[in-house]
């Protein structure tokens, strides 16, 4: 028999949103230079005035992540409830680290993406530990730092351990059961070219035509070719020019240039792949013209130790219909199953860490990075249900 407790009466409605709008005014960006020590130490402090096990774990100067944990009856399996502590940054919008409350719902930096979330999965803790009931198999909590650029949070929860049966990511998904996400990848061309003065321009060689000649081979040659790429979940790739830099004043002929691509990758694909493809067109311009002079390289930005591959779950798997009985009793609508747009950490705890991760959360990842970011109070409420009922019925073993 599965715990029959309505977990949306026991969640305390304005414990979460006051949880969230306190996280939310702690800016935790590598823009305040302490990035998420004070978030991390809040959420510690929480959990130990709750009386939930907690610790904080030192990642780097000013980087934490917190592990936290009820015991289950089972203490020898365990599922994991996480997201990321990080933010970005208000981006010259002022008042974002100041929470608002209108029409239902609450907005800030971080809202959705994702300290709104978290509020759940904490609301959800603390009305477990409140009910005096134990769940089947120890319930774990880890709020990670560093997703929104290196993931040097979620790698130091794999490298910690223990490893759960499976996990649930609380990534603002609109309520819906995301089972996957498309990899992630951040490459850099640059295009050398050779200088001259404007007015002789026949005696250099412009890097930003050779950019536009690339550009155009990638659109045509390359683009067009996804189509006939796709995977069930995950859907198709997709490659956006984020930015091209290059040259230095209108009469001199551009010595070098700079693309930035975001490359999505799906299942059938791999890293080779994704820059052998890139680096045959660029051969190819070569071969129609020894001028033209590329350097393919990764750029490593966004990415630490481990690669940020594609993910997928199965939607069979037991979280996913654990999770799908909960929404479906604690909003009155069957969800759908869905990929992810964006990346998430869920990959490396899927592809590295060998747990089975749903994403699934509330808010609309639309609206993240934005000056309206916000996410529905009723949904941080439903979450929080939800969050409690999977962690109190999952025992990995399909009914």
């Amino acid at each position: 028999m599965g715990d029959s407790l309505n977990w949306q009466k026991l969640v305390d409605r304005n414990e979460v949103i006051q949880l969230a709008s306190e996280l939310i005014s702690i800016e935790s960006h590598p823009g305040n230079l302490v990035c998420e020590e004070g978030v991390a130490a809040y959420i510690h402090a929480y959990f130990i005035a709750h009386g939930i096990r907690s610790r904080l774990k030192r990642i780097e100067e000013h980087r934490y992540n917190v592990y936290a944990e009820i015991e289950g009856e089972d203490t020898a399996s365990s599922i994991l409830f996480t997201g990321h502590m990080d933010t970005v940054e208000d981006y010259g919008h002022p008042g974002l680290f100041t929470p608002k409350i209108a029409d239902g719902y609450l907005y800030g930096r971080g809202a959705c993406d994702m300290k709104g979330p978290i509020a759940s999965m904490i609301g959800a803790a603390t009305a477990i530990t409140r009910s005096g009931r134990k769940p089947k198999i120890t319930v774990r909590f880890a709020f990670v730092a560093d997703e929104e650029f290196k993931s040097i949070g979620t790698e130091a929860l794999i490298e910690d351990g223990p490893r759960s049966e499976a996990a649930v990511l609380g990534e603002p998904s609109r309520m819906h059961l995301c089972v996957g996400n498309r990899g992630l990848e951040w490459m850099d061309i640059w295009i050398h070219g050779k200088a001259a003065h404007g007015s002789a321009a026949d005696q250099g060689a412009n890097a930003i035509l050779g950019a536009a000649k690339l550009i155009e081979r990638i659109e045509t040659r390359l683009i067009p070719d996804f189509r006939n790429r796709e995977d069930p979940i995950l859907g198709h790739p997709v490659l956006n020019f984020g930015v091209i830099r290059g040259g230095n004043q209108p009469s001199t002929v551009a010595e070098s240039c700079l693309i930035k691509l975001d490359r999505r990758w799906i299942s059938g694909e791999s890293v080779e792949s994704i820059y052998a493809e890139i680096q045959d067109l660029i051969d190819e311009l070569r071969a129609e013209n020894p001028s033209f002079s590329a350097e393919l390289k990764r750029d490593m930005v966004n990415m630490n130790i481990l690669e940020h591959g594609p993910c997928r779950i199965d939607p069979n798997h037991p979280i996913v219909r654990s999770a799908e009985k909960a929404i479906l009793r604690y909003t009155g609508t069957t969800p759908p199953t869905e990929s992810f747009p964006g990346w998430t950490d869920a990959s490396l705890l899927s592809n590295f860490g060998f747990t089975p991760t749903l994403i699934f959360g509330p808010g609309d990842i639309g609206c993240a990075h934005s000056e309206r970011e916000c996410v529905s109070l009723d949904e941080l409420i439903q979450a929080a249900a939800v969050y409690a009922d999977i962690a109190m019925n999952y025992v990995g073993v399909s009914e």
